[in-house]
């Protein structure tokens, strides 16, 4: 599946219903929404985050 240029870290939020990947080279984040049934992904939204873009935490804050 296509996503970010080299990319380096990746995740999956604890309702599995986004995946998000980080691009070393684009200097980017994408966020994919998985398809529940068919594991399919679909390209959501990409934002800058800066030089080098390398890991992914997902959090479950109370």
């Amino acid at each position: 599946f296509p996503t970010e240029a080299c990319p380096r870290g990746f995740a999956i939020d604890h309702s599995g219903h986004w995946l998000i990947a980080t691009g070393q080279q684009s200097h980017e984040v994408a966020l994919h929404a998985i398809d529940p049934e068919s594991g399919q992904l679909t390209p959501g939204p990409r934002r800058k985050v800066g030089k080098g873009a390398m890991w992914v935490r997902v959090l479950s804050l109370p």
